[in-house]
């Protein structure tokens, strides 16, 4: 399981773009990042999953960021990158605009954030870089609980599925 680390701790970030903002999530939680590629669109999928990813033989469920934090949306294209993040033995991926760098800030350069700032005290703190400060992400608050458990029910459901229509192949 990989837990994210402080927000007053300087860790390495990954500096991202959705919507009209630069982000970053802290990249102890960041698995991979993927290319956009085709995804099942189940459904009775929930409203926040984009579609499902085949990672491996195992079914991620994709997500908006920007439809998350109530940012601009862009269009997916070929090169859309996804972002894939564990935390608190979750997997998920984050469709983002872009991927910018991976930074190392200084602990001068981190700046904490009232949780009331952002929705579910998904923002930690603020970074302070050349080109603009960038909000720091804590992937667990990102989704409410009742998302999350959701999104675990929803998935797991799939891969019951998928799993018996492999035993009666086979």
């Amino acid at each position: 399981m990989v837990s994210p680390p402080s927000a007053f701790s300087p860790g390495e970030i990954l500096v991202i773009r959705a919507g009209d903002r630069r982000l970053a999530l802290p990249l102890a939680c960041v698995r991979e990042i993927v290319p956009m590629c085709a995804l099942a669109h189940p459904p009775s999928a929930p409203s926040l999953l984009l579609g499902l990813l085949n990672l491996g033989g195992k079914l991620v469920p994709v997500l908006k960021l920007a439809l998350l934090l109530g940012l601009p949306e862009t269009r997916a294209g070929l090169h859309t990158p996804l972002v894939v993040v564990e935390t608190d033995g979750t997997v998920f991926a984050l469709l983002v605009q872009s991927v910018e760098e991976v930074r190392q800030p200084q602990a001068e350069e981190w700046t904490p954030v009232d949780r009331t700032h952002a929705f579910n005290a998904c923002v930690t703190a603020s970074v302070s870089t050349a080109n603009g400060a960038v909000e720091v992400l804590n992937p667990t608050r990102l989704l409410l609980e009742q998302e999350r458990n959701a999104l675990t029910e929803f998935t797991a459901t799939r891969r019951g599925r998928l799993q018996n229509l492999a035993e009666a192949r086979a």
